[in-house]
């Protein structure tokens, strides 16, 4: 599966912020998980190097031993195959794996969720693919509700002003063949 270049820098960029002084961002993830071979982070490209095997993961680390930015491992397996020197390189000493919810939680700087939300994985994907140039508004309460989480999906996702659209809202959004289109790629 793949999973957009943003995604995987927002993953980095927390995992770095975490522990800022490891030179390694390991990251559960297939090696073919990114397309793209270096992420934009904060304006700046970090490396991405898919890994097969934990070889490939040292093979990698030595490589890229220089790098003057952490380095985006993408890896798979068991930690437990990598051994001790090479997790101790890597921020929070194991493998991060890929929790949508952590992203999004980041992205509304939210420190909980509505506990309807989380059974939706696919909202969550949703607001990280959309996510606006300028972000989220950060949640006042500190709690990410369903009101607000549907209300972002509709307004960045579908085009609507208003949540929740009346119906001569939804009779405009109807009328207008890109909004259709969208609709339909969705």
């Amino acid at each position: 599966m793949k999973i957009p270049a943003h995604q995987i820098a927002l993953l980095a960029k927390q995992a770095h912020e975490a522990d800022r002084a490891a030179p390694y961002i390991l990251l559960h993830l297939s090696p073919e998980a990114c397309a793209e071979s270096t992420v934009d982070v904060n304006a700046v490209a970090w490396p991405v190097v898919g890994c097969r095997s934990p070889l490939a993961v040292r093979d990698a680390m030595y490589r890229h031993a220089g790098s003057s930015t952490p380095v985006v491992l993408l890896f798979d397996g068991q930690d437990n195959g990598l051994g001790a020197d090479v997790l101790a390189r890597c921020a929070k000493r194991r493998a991060i794996a890929h929790n949508v919810w952590q992203s999004v939680a980041m992205l509304f700087r939210a420190a909980q969720f509505d506990p309807r939300l989380v059974r939706h994985r696919w909202l969550a994907e949703l607001l990280i693919r959309y996510l606006p140039p300028g972000g989220f508004a950060p949640v006042r309460s500190l709690v990410l509700d369903e009101e607000r989480a549907w209300k972002e999906l509709f307004k960045e996702v579908l085009g609507f002003e208003a949540f929740p659209p009346t119906p001569a809202d939804v009779l405009r959004w109807a009328g207008d063949a890109p909004r259709r289109e969208q609709y339909r790629a969705l």
